[in-house]
């Protein structure tokens, strides 16, 4: 669609990866990188919006046009691997996946959220198109 580019996207993850500290890191890390890429593309929207689901449990992104940071907050990695390969510092806490999309409360943050994405793109100026010199190309 001309003109339109992504506002929320979800990532989905396998509930084995809850308590696994660096798979967390690496679904973290993703969603990171896709606020990224997003934020390059040709978007009018002032936030970009990610929700990383590992199972049932969510966490929820934003990234910020304005200010161009992204929250949560990424936690600095100095020397997070032991000798052991144990991970030492948590770099995507597990707190961060709090929200269980099957419960209430999970359920309301989450529509939240969606009330949010509308009343940010119900805000967005409209933008008047001229096809007409697409469509003799296209007839």
């Amino acid at each position: 669609m001309l003109g339109q580019s992504a506002i929320l996207f979800v990532a989905t993850k396998p509930a084995k990866f809850f308590n696994m500290p660096n798979k967390r890191k690496v679904a973290d890390e993703e969603m990171r990188e896709r606020l990224r890429q997003l934020s390059l593309c040709s978007t009018r929207a002032p936030k970009l919006f990610g929700v990383c689901a590992i199972g049932r449990n969510v966490a929820f992104y934003k990234y910020d046009r304005e200010t161009g940071e992204i929250t949560p907050p990424k936690i600095p990695q100095p020397d997070s691997v032991d000798i052991d390969g144990e991970v030492t510092v948590d770099a995507a806490p597990i707190e961060w996946w709090s929200t269980n999309v099957m419960d209430e409360d999970g359920r309301a943050k989450f529509f939240e959220l969606a009330e949010e994405v509308n009343s940010m793109v119900n805000e967005l100026p409209t933008i008047e198109l001229d096809v007409s010199e697409f469509a003799e190309d296209i007839l």
